[in-house]
């Protein structure tokens, strides 16, 4: 989505995304039965209206722990979707490649210049994700 290649990243956003996608985590680990907008039917959405609807619909705690952060349900989506591509970008940049399609020159910038604190929330996030998928498997 054209929306994501022009969204410009922040700390603070950056900042607020996190604590979105921990507040999703306890989330999902307390209701367990919820399924996570994404898993169903809302990815084929053509507009973040549409996916925002089915989302609400579908999973309306989830996306109210989503936006605790103050994020909107589409600015998270924003930052998510110009996170990656930025941070795969920042990765593989090498002197005399041509420049990243599509990624903001200032979004791999940012990424460069936080790339510890970027790489310490992934690891974060994918810590959360497996510890929530052995609590299902154990049957807490």
């Amino acid at each position: 989505m054209q929306a994501m290649r022009n969204y410009k990243l922040s700390m603070d956003k950056l900042d607020r995304w996190a604590v979105s996608n921990r507040a999703v985590a306890i989330y999902i680990k307390a209701h367990p039965e919820v399924k996570k907008p994404g898993a169903t039917d809302i990815g084929d959405a053509k507009t973040f209206s549409e996916m925002e609807r089915r989302a609400r619909a579908e999973a309306p705690g989830y996306v109210k722990a989503l936006e605790s952060s103050g994020l909107s349900f589409r600015e998270w989506w924003l930052v998510m979707g110009s996170l990656m591509p930025a941070y795969v970008a920042a990765q593989y940049e090498r002197p005399g490649m041509p420049p990243a399609k599509d990624v903001l020159p200032e979004n791999i910038a940012f990424v460069k210049a936080n790339k510890q604190k970027i790489t310490d929330l992934f690891a974060e996030f994918q810590k959360m994700n497996v510890d929530a998928k052995s609590d299902k498997d154990d049957g807490n």
